[in-house]
């Protein structure tokens, strides 16, 4: 199958779309959106117009071509399932390492684990999670090799695989670092030190009702798994089956310095992986993609290999761009890549409207 997607796959979505139960309004007084209109991806149903619009963005938009982003998989759907897809070489099914899409995943599971006994703790939990625990020697993409090398074991082992890092800095104490020593600490921290790759595997796949991979034990990167695997999920937060899902967006912090919008300070952040030119924050485990000009508050976590899983900040729809690609140590090149696709893919869906330029009309 092309990135234009076939005769067959259009018919396939729109049809998808005709059978579509119609939605109810709470309300007795409002009516529900007219069939077929782009009005009713705002009540979490898809209208042929979005499909197309959707398609359309992902087969002709130049940064979201072959090209571009090389082989990809994507897809989006609603708490019930998947509406929509298309491929250029890798299916939902095709496993890979989704590098930074770990950390929702890891943040999903400690809010299995600990939030459902005990609220999480502003200096034991919070700071782990949103990057502002000065453990930042583990790096991203360094990390990565550490953790994979033979002599790393457990989770422990992979936090202390140089002398330093697994040390907190007292300079980055406060503010936000993108980088995996702080999960990687916060695992060690709540029993996980000793967990090997297959157990760290099986403990956090049962909490979350999904089937993964740690290829190593490093929390915050090392998971391998399918696209639809990751959008069950994805669909799990949407209808509220964990405990995650309430509090996305939440303990949100400033991740560009010279963002003065948000009200961030020169000393809240060291600069963020994505570009100076937009302006994201990062909640627990995963981005707000709130910028002022570019940002629809979508809630992500993009991989430095090019892994990059959304929900809308609605919380109607998720979508999954699933492609590898190599990284970089900021670990973000390719993962930013998908994410400025994606919303496109995203925009051209809820409005139903084609995306033709770099920016969502």
């Amino acid at each position: 199958m092309t990135n234009g997607l076939d005769a067959a796959a259009l018919r396939r979505g729109l049809l998808l779309a005709a059978t579509w139960p119609a939605f109810t309004c709470s309300s007795a007084n409002a009516a529900a959106p007219p069939p077929d209109t782009p009005a009713k991806a705002a009540y979490g149903v898809p209208s042929t117009l979005s499909l197309a619009a959707a398609i359309a963005t992902a087969a002709n938009n130049p940064l979201c071509s072959n090209g571009r982003l090389g082989p990809y998989y994507w897809e989006i759907g609603n708490a019930e399932g998947a509406l929509v897809s298309g491929s250029t070489g890798p299916g939902a099914g095709t496993v890979m390492s989704v590098a930074s899409g770990s950390k929702w995943l890891y943040v999903a599971y400690v809010f299995e684990k600990l939030s459902s006994t005990h609220p999480l703790d502003p200096e034991a939990d919070l700071p782990y999670l949103h990057f502002t625990s000065g453990y930042t020697r583990l790096g991203n993409m360094v990390s990565a090799a550490f953790c994979g090398l033979g002599e790393v074991i457990t989770v422990d082992d992979c936090l202390n695989a140089t002398p330093v890092t697994g040390q907190q800095d007292p300079a980055t104490v406060g503010k936000f670092d993108y980088d995996s020593g702080h999960m990687q600490k916060h695992a060690s921290l709540h029993g996980l030190g000793a967990v090997d790759g297959p157990m760290l595997s099986q403990t956090v796949g049962q909490a979350l009702g999904v089937s993964l991979n740690y290829a190593q034990p490093l929390v915050a990167a090392g998971v391998h798994i399918s696209a639809a695997q990751y959008a069950v999920f994805l669909r799990k937060l949407l209808k509220g089956e964990l405990n995650l899902a309430a509090s996305l967006g939440t303990h949100a912090v400033c991740t560009n310095p010279t963002d003065t919008t948000h009200g961030c300070s020169p000393d809240a952040s060291l600069p963020a992986p994505i570009p100076e030119s937009e302006s994201w924050h990062y909640a627990l485990g995963h981005w707000v993609e709130d910028d002022p000009v570019m940002g629809d508050g979508a809630f992500s976590s993009p991989g430095a290999l090019g892994f990059y899983p959304w929900i809308d900040s609605e919380k109607r729809f998720y979508g999954v761009i699933s492609r590898q690609r190599d990284g970089d140590e900021q670990g973000f090149a390719s993962g930013y890549e998908s994410a400025q696709c994606g919303r496109l893919i995203r925009h051209a869906f809820v409005t139903g409207r084609e995306q033709t330029g770099t920016q969502p009309d």
